[in-house]
């Protein structure tokens, strides 16, 4: 290996043979060379008379940014793409947690390179603290061959991985769409579409486009007046009513009766999950014995009420 002086423009953007994550954040980068420059060269070979990025994609990237003309690099006189590819898969180990998008293209690229299943898994994923299953396997290989525009759209959303998992069980097709209807929301209600679409699916035989076209959801999809925010959680909740629709009654009419009782805003009921069992739980927050007493009195004078029985018998 050697160190060269050379054209910024001579290296190869279009190569990306070595690369690895495609969304950096480059703010941080940008912001470190500019202060105090390029530290540590990136690291290229030759490919067809081109200067090929092994390392130092986010590096090359600040300098573009800041119109730099001319940059240090280290020339690798290695042949082997598998071993170039390590290289930089080991140099960005050990320096950060690769994301699970990271993961999904190293996994694929090392398998293209030349590296058998097994030893990804055997081998690879241990570093990478991976749970060592084909399952896993499959799932990076999934995510990494999914569109640019889909993998784009997840990593902007800040899907989990237990979402991205939910997402590669459809069709490639309704993934870009999926991920862009969800992606206002947080993680949970994320997942928690994805899986009643896939179960309304399933149960009802339909593919998502029906679904996503019935009347209800259409009009919701369709407004002009909601925000994209505001379409995802009504038809967040729209799904869980179709995917749920007896405890979604149940749960109305427990709102209901509720509602009818008066009860204080400062003290949160909850039923257990799904109403399998009749316990109730009430909790409240107090600063000091007058607002205990004041709230205590309150659930006593709501215990009183003729229509406390319907609460308790749901």
């Amino acid at each position: 290996m050697n160190i060269k002086i050379i054209p910024l423009s001579t290296i190869s953007l279009d190569d990306i043979r070595f690369r690895i994550s495609f969304f950096p954040d480059l703010k941080s980068m940008t912001d470190s060379v500019k202060r105090i420059g390029l530290i540590h060269p990136p690291l290229v070979c030759r490919r067809e008379d081109k200067s090929v990025i092994v390392c130092g994609w986010k590096r090359i990237e600040a300098c573009l940014i800041l119109k730099i003309k001319e940059i240090p690099v280290v020339y690798s006189e290695e042949k082997s793409d598998l071993k170039l590819f390590q290289t930089a898969l080991f140099e960005n180990i050990a320096f950060r947690n690769l994301d699970y998008l990271g993961i999904a293209e190293a996994v694929l690229r090392l398998i293209r390179f030349g590296r058998t299943e097994d030893d990804v898994i055997k081998t690879i994923f241990p570093m990478l603290g991976v749970p060592t299953t084909y399952e896993y396997l499959d799932l990076y290989l999934n995510i990494a061959r999914c569109s640019h525009d889909v993998k784009r759209e997840v990593f902007q959303a800040g899907f989990s991985i237990d979402a991205a998992r939910l997402l590669m069980r459809f069709e490639e097709d309704d993934r870009m769409v999926l991920a862009r209807i969800v992606s206002p929301l947080g993680r949970n209600k994320q997942k928690q579409i994805l899986e009643d679409i896939l179960d309304i699916a399933h149960r009802d035989g339909k593919d998502v486009q029906h679904i996503l076209k019935e009347k209800e959801a259409a009009e919701v999809l369709q407004s002009s007046t909601l925000s994209s925010s505001q379409k995802a959680e009504h038809l967040r909740k729209y799904l869980g009513k179709k995917r749920y629709p007896a405890l979604t009654e149940k749960e109305a009419k427990f709102r209901s009766r509720v509602k009818s009782l008066k009860w204080p805003a400062d003290v949160t009921i909850q039923p257990e999950p799904y109403f399998e069992e009749k316990d109730l739980h009430v909790s409240f927050s107090f600063k000091n014995r007058k607002e205990f007493l004041h709230i205590v009195k309150n659930l006593e004078k709501i215990s009183q009420d003729d229509n406390f029985d319907s609460l308790i018998d749901k």
